[in-house]
């Protein structure tokens, strides 16, 4: 289960699909790195950093209307369930649910940076936390 927060993670995080560009920017292109820690359960307390190149077309997957974002996250969700998205300002958060696994997100963007958390439940139980931050470090090379 936490194999598959993770990856729901860095794919929303890192705006692997493409959607529409919309007035509101919430990430610029280049290279990012995010830091994800894990609260609760089996691995409470690891952390995993990554680095991603995003372009133009990946970030803006994240500055999309809600039903512009649910659309992209709907192209890459595997069968899971896409519900109550929102994307007001720099917010964005939407509910996934994954079989017997419901994850309630929250990001918020500043165009250089990103911070967010992904609440994790099994069967009605909490399960555990993930929290994240990202930052823009430079052009991709």
């Amino acid at each position: 289960m936490e194999r598959a927060a993770i990856r729901l993670a860095v794919a929303f995080c890192l705006a692997a699909a493409p959607g529409a560009v919309h007035a509101q920017q919430r990430m610029q292109p280049g290279l990012w790195e995010i830091e994800m820690t894990m609260q609760g359960g089996a691995v409470d307390g690891q952390r995993f950093a990554s680095k991603k190149c995003l372009s133009a077309g990946e970030v803006a997957a994240t500055a999309g209307s809600a039903a512009e974002i649910r659309a992209a996250m709907e192209q890459t969700s595997d069968g899971c369930t896409i519900g109550d998205v929102t994307a007001q300002g720099d917010r964005v958060s939407f509910r996934q649910t994954c079989g017997p696994v419901e994850q309630a997100a929250e990001f918020f963007y500043r165009g250089t940076t990103m911070d967010g958390r992904i609440s994790m439940s099994m069967a009605g139980k909490p399960s555990g936390t993930i929290v994240q931050q990202g930052r823009l470090v430079g052009p991709c090379s």
